[in-house]
Parts: C-alpha cells; structure tokens; sequence
C-alpha cells in the first residue's frame, strides 16, 4: 500500500523540467527595486517577456535557450516592470555540439 500511495505521489504531482543551458544574470539584491520581468531579444527576433526566478539573495534572469540552433547567436536583456525597462545589455555566445568520436573500435582485454 505504501508503494501504491508513494507511486500515485510521483505521478500526480505536477514537476517543473527544464532544459539546459539558461541565459541568467546575478540576482538583483532585496535593497534595489525588483524587476516584474526581462525583455529578452535573441538575434534581433522579437522581445519574450521572461519572468524572474526567485534565488536566495533575490530574482535573476532565468531564460531556457532549449530552442535555439547550433551556431552563433546576440542576445540583448533589459530589465522591466511597471515603470519601463532598464537599457539593454548585449551578450554573445556560440552554442555548438563536440564532434564525432574518432578511431571506434574493439577493445579485447
């Protein structure tokens, strides 16, 4: 029976999965004004509005780049809330895949 309760435990209750990586920032201290939420622009598509994670010390940028394509990609971040938004803050990066394994072969020992 404790199985059976355990089991339905797992299954009903609803988990949160994400994928890696993320685009973040530093949380933003309790003593500055908190953003509502981030503008983020990933080569100059249209901005997605992303919602801060809570981490100790206060909210940051969380961002999941699961959908983006091999190659190079520019970012520009900016932090919002019901005033306007900070100025952008540009980043770059490269998201690529190791190569293929060289030599396969058997290994007797």
């Amino acid at each position: 029976m404790k199985r059976l309760l355990l089991a339905l435990l797992f299954v009903l209750l609803p988990i949160t999965v994400y994928a890696s990586p993320f685009l973040v920032c530093d949380p933003y201290p309790t003593t500055v004004t908190q953003p509502t939420y981030f503008n983020v622009v990933m080569d100059s598509g249209a901005p997605v509005q992303s919602t801060p994670e809570s981490v100790t010390g206060g909210l940051r940028l969380h961002y999941d780049l699961v959908s983006i394509s091999n190659g190079s990609h520019s970012a520009t971040v900016a932090a919002c809330n019901e005033w306007g938004c900070s100025s952008t803050v540009p980043f770059a990066f490269v998201k690529s895949a190791p190569s293929a394994p060289a030599n396969i072969r058997l290994l007797s020992q």
